[in-house]
This record gives structure tokens, C-alpha cells and sequence, in this order.
């Protein structure tokens, strides 16, 4: 297993007969069908000129030249009865000067000639022995090294240096995947943590962050297809539990899947490499993932800013990348203050207040990390505080505070940069054709009533996400209740005056006398009204006194109107 890059493997005969030896060894190939692939592996014409159109014709033709060899080799061996190892061993004897080329074209035709085996192998479910499949790791995994392949002397018929070692890289990746599913049928001296260790090998040797797109994505699949094969493995050997002895090479696993994922741009391979640390999340113990490097790698994503352009060929949608990128930060077994952190983080990112088509889907991201904020706290799973706390214990009154606080900003936020729309009473959240920014106020205030529906009244809690803003809010209300921050404050409150009696009593209280003496001051002083001023302070006063004292049910809650007595006589 020390061998050279480009260098022929070397057959494993010691369970083969004397003549199959004799003949190997004399003969190097006594199967004509090798002979033939190996001379169209070294059969490569190679254009001087630098025409583009015959160079990509000749890419082409290398291209389909691979799949011939590999679909051959694939339906040779899947109708072979027996024999597979003393067969592989013959064809990489036969393959040897292909390998050894100086031609990356040679050398990834022997290749993608060998995965064709291997599939073959591992399609009719014959089982290799671990020899074999020792030799073969050790050669493959040797081609996967870009470092050692380009200080070796390859040369590129097709495009630079750089470009002939990928494929190499490549080729010698894709065989690696192929060899893992031939481990499927080996079931006797196979420790199942191997599979996972050779993929890491392969990707690592490989230099994934180094390749292009079509490389990475060889990659991730080879790291998908060794966890494919790990379970398929634990699941025929009746393995429950993990043994403790492997957990070690569980948690490296997952952790170099983590590593894969730092600096990917590409929406298909950011996909595969999501899919993938939800993977280890579902079939690795909890006690073996790495959940704070899982949370750092992936949460630099969120929000997805993804949008595919019209007609997109590669169909990864941005609901798709949001899907799999919830499913690793806010997974079970993730501690609840790292996603809920970031959540607020983000909904606290200003945008500017430029009208536009980026507002829109500042809006609809905000909409969103709203709705993940909510679903992954599941107020609507919890009646009192004292459920909330017990189901979250690492949520604190600070938390709470943040949230409610962030609800308020992007209530105003969405004021401020669509006011006209507002103003129009009857526009609703559910109306076909509502803004981005109706569809978020509506949501900042829905949230907000469900909350406070579901919260304590004597928690700290509920003091922390109604007590303190209630007074905050109306105070702000008292003072412009025409400005925008104003007419913004008067309807968080309203929201939260419908949540229960308890929040509509503290509201009264609150924000009552404040717009009364608007009132009251403007009418001592009436003869002194100026149109653009007292006039709309006045009006927007009482139509935040009117909206307060305009009792509605929600949650099943009914309001009584004691708390209105004192001031309904004094407003009239």
C-alpha cells in the first residue's frame, strides 16, 4: 500500500490457484476484453493547436470514451458468477500502463474502467474479500492526493495542469464511492467505521475546498454514500448501540462533514452539504456530534439569500436550502440559546428605508426569521410560564426582553418604509396582493397577541414581554401619536390589549390618560390650534382611544369594561 502515484496496483495472490498465478504472472492479462480497454485507455490523440472547438471536441469524445469503459467493465463483472478479486486483479495488472501514463486522459479512462468494475461488484451483491478491498483503497486513495499528483509528471491534453490533476482527483473519487458500495455485501473482518474512515481519507487527500464545483460535489456525495453505507451495515448486523470504541472515528466523521461546509458558495453543493450534517444529526448518538461547530458552520448561511434565476436547469429552490438549513440549527439535540440568538440577532439588522425591491425581501426575510423564532420556541405548546420555562429552561427574562423588543422594531420598521399602506384600515395580512411590509406588521402583531396570550400574568416573563413595553409604548404614544412611531405604538398595544383581560387592563391604565390629556389640552386651547399640528395630534389621539375602547375577544378571552368606566365618561 505504498505505492506511487500512477503506479499498477498489485494483485493479491495469496488465496489464488497456481495457475491463475502462473498465467498472471507470466502473461500480465490472460483476458483479451482487458487487453482491449487498456489500449483505449492509451489510445489518446492529442490536438497541438489551440482551436477551442476541437478542443472541446475532443473533451467530449475523452468524456464519452470513459463511459464506454466504465459501462463494459460494469456489465462484465455484474454477470460474473465468482472470481471477482482474481478478476480485479487481472484487470489492474492490464490497466497498469494506462495508470502509469503522463497523460491525465489515460489515466482517468483506467479509472472511471475500474469504478465501472467495482459497480458491477457491487450491483450483483458479490462479496469481496477485505484484501482486495485493502489493495484498492490504498492505490485510489493515492490518486486522490492532489498534492502528491501534481508534483508528479502528468501532463494535460486537455487544459492546464491544474485541470488534469482535478480529474484525476475526481475520477479517483467516484471509484472510492463505488468501492464503498462493494462493502455492503462484505459482512465477515469489516469494521463498519472503516467506510466512514475512507471517505474521509478520499475527501481529505482530495482537498475539497481546492476543486471546482463539479469535484465538490463528487465529494459530498462520497461522504453521503459512506453514511448510506455505514447504516445499511449497522442495520444487517443488528448493531442498537453504538460501541463506545467507535465512537471516536463517529464524532471525527461528523466533524470533517462539518469542516466540508466553511466556505461553500454553490447552491447545489451547499444543499448536499446541509443534507448531509442532518444526516449525521439523525443517525449519530447526540452524545457524538460536535453541536456547537455543527450551529458555527452552518448558521453563517442564515438567512438563505439565495434566489435561483428565472428557468434555473439545477432546480434548488431557496425553500429547499431553508429547509435543511433549519433542520441542522434548530435539530433536537441543539442547545435552544444558539438558533434563538441568532434569530434576534437578525431580526434586529437594520435595512435602509429606501423603497424598493430590496425592502421587499428584507420584509419576507423578516417574515421569516419570525416564523422560525416562534416555531422553534412553540408558544403555542406551553399555557403558562411556568410550561415555557420548564420545556426551555435556557431562556431567560433577558431573552424574553430581547424578543418582545425585536417584535416592536420590525413593527415600526415595516411603518416606516410603507406608511401609506398602513393607513388604509381595511388592507389585511390574508388580502391577496398585500406588501411585504403589511404581510410583516401583521405578523409582528399576531405574534406579539399569541405571546402574551400564552404567558403568565405574575411571571417575570410576561412583565419582560408586556409590562415594560406596554409603558415604553404608551408613553412614545402620548407624546406624537400622529408620527409614524406613534400610530406604530398604538397598534402594537392594540394587539396586545386583545391578547387577554390582564394585558388589556395594563394598556388602559397605561396609554388612557396619556391620549385623554392630548385631548383635554387641546381643548382649552382651541382658539390656538394650528391645522398642521393640534388638528392631526388630536384626531390620531382619539383614534387610538377609539381602537383601545373597541373591546374584542381572542383566545376565547372575555374583557369586561370596568377598566374603561373612569376614562369612557371623561373622553365623551
Amino acid at each position: 500500500r505504498q505505492w506511487d502515484i500512477g503506479a499498477p496496483p498489485t494483485p493479491n495472490i495469496s488465496n489464488m490457484d497456481p495457475l491463475t498465478i502462473t498465467n498472471i504472472q507470466t502473461h500480465g492479462d490472460m483476458n483479451d476484453g482487458y487487453r482491449s480497454w487498456a489500449s483505449s485507455c492509451l489510445d489518446v490523440q492529442h490536438n497541438n493547436n489551440n482551436n477551442d472547438d476541437d478542443n472541446n471536441e475532443e473533451e467530449n469524445g475523452n468524456e464519452r470514451m470513459v463511459q464506454v469503459l466504465c459501462q463494459q467493465a460494469k456489465h462484465k463483472f455484474l454477470n460474473m458468477h465468482e472470481g471477482h478479486d482474481e478478476e480485479l486483479a487481472q484487470l489492474s495488472l492490464a490497466l497498469g500502463p494506462a495508470l502509469k501514463s503522463d497523460l491525465s486522459v489515460s489515466i482517468v479512462r483506467a479509472l472511471g474502467t475500474i469504478r465501472g468494475a467495482l459497480m458491477g461488484v457491487s450491483v450483483s451483491s458479490k462479496a469481496l474479500k477485505v484484501e482486495t478491498l485493502d489493495l484498492l483503497e490504498g492505490y485510489l486513495l493515492a490518486q486522490c492526493e492532489c498534492e502528491s499528483a501534481s508534483s508528479s509528471s502528468v501532463s494535460a491534453s486537455v487544459g492546464p495542469v491544474d485541470g488534469a490533476v482535478s480529474d484525476i482527483v475526481i475520477s479517483a473519487v467516484e471509484c472510492v464511492e463505488a468501492l464503498l458500495l462493494c462493502c455492503k455485501s462484505v459482512m465477515e473482518n469489516l469494521e463498519i467505521v472503516e467506510v466512514l474512515r475512507i471517505a474521509c481519507d478520499a475527501v481529505r487527500g482530495a482537498g475539497i475546498s481546492s476543486l471546482m464545483r463539479v469535484g465538490r460535489s463528487a465529494c459530498y456525495s462520497l461522504l453521503q454514500k459512506a453514511l448510506d453505507v455505514f447504516v445499511h451495515l449497522k442495520k444487517n448486523r443488528n448493531i442498537d448501540n453504538t460501541p463506545s470504541t467507535d465512537e471516536e472515528y463517529l464524532r471525527s466523521f461528523a466533524s470533517f462533514c462539518a469542516s466540508s461546509l466553511m466556505g461553500e458558495k454553490d447552491p447545489r453543493c451547499l444543499l448536499s452539504a446541509l443534507q448531509l450534517l442532518q444526516q449525521c444529526l439523525a443517525q449519530f448518538p447526540s452524545r457524538v456530534i460536535p453541536h456547537r461547530e455543527f450551529f458555527e458552520r452552518a448558521s453563517i448561511y442564515y438567512p438563505i439569500s439565495f434566489y435561483p434565476p428565472p428557468n434555473d436547469p439545477h432546480k434548488v429552490t431557496r425553500e429547499d436550502l431553508q429547509v435543511c438549513l433549519r433542520q441542522v440549527i434548530c435539530a433536537p439535540s441543539m442547545p435552544i440559546s444558539l438558533p434563538f440568538t441568532l434569530f434576534i440577532q437578525h431580526l434586529f439588522d437594520e435595512f435602509d428605508e429606501d423603497d424598493g425591491e430590496d425592502n421587499e425581501k428584507s420584509c419576507d426575510i423578516k417574515y421569516e426569521i419570525i416564523e422560525d423564532t416562534t416555531n422553534l420556541i412553540k408558544f403555542d405548546s406551553v399555557n403558562t410560564a411556568t410550561d415555557l420555562q420548564e420545556g426551555h429552561p435556557s431562556l431567560s427574562r433577558s431573552d424574553i426582553d430581547k424578543f418582545s423588543s425585536a417584535l416592536i422594531r420590525a413593527h415600526e420598521w415595516s411603518f416606516e418604509i410603507a406608511p401609506s399602506q398602513h393607513l388604509e384600515e381595511k388592507t389585511n395580512e390574508g388580502k391577496e396582493g398585500s406588501s411585504s411590509a403589511l404581510r410583516l406588521s401583521h405578523k409582528c402583531l399576531s405574534v406579539a397577541s399569541q405571546v402574551s396570550s400564552m404567558l403568565d400574568r405574575k411571571s417575570d416573563l410576561w412583565d419582560a414581554f408586556c409590562s415594560s413595553p406596554i409603558r415604553v409604548l404608551s408613553r412614545r404614544c402620548g407624546e406624537m401619536p400622529e408620527s409614524l412611531r406613534g400610530r406604530s405604538s398604538s397598534r402594537y398595544l392594540c394587539a396586545l390589549s386583545c391578547s387577554s383581560a390582564a394585558a388589556h387592563q395594563r394598556c388602559v391604565q397605561e396609554l388612557s390618560p396619556q391620549l385623554l390629556n392630548i385631548i383635554r389640552s387641546a381643548a382649552t386651547a382651541r382658539s390656538k390650534w394650528s391645522r398642521d399640528t393640534d388638528f392631526e395630534r388630536v384626531i390620531a389621539a382619539l383614534i387610538s382611544l377609539k381602537a383601545l375602547m373597541q373591546l374584542k375577544t381572542q383566545n376565547s378571552v372575555q374583557f369586561f369594561p370596568d377598566s374603561l368606566v373612569i376614562y369612557s365618561d371623561e373622553a365623551m
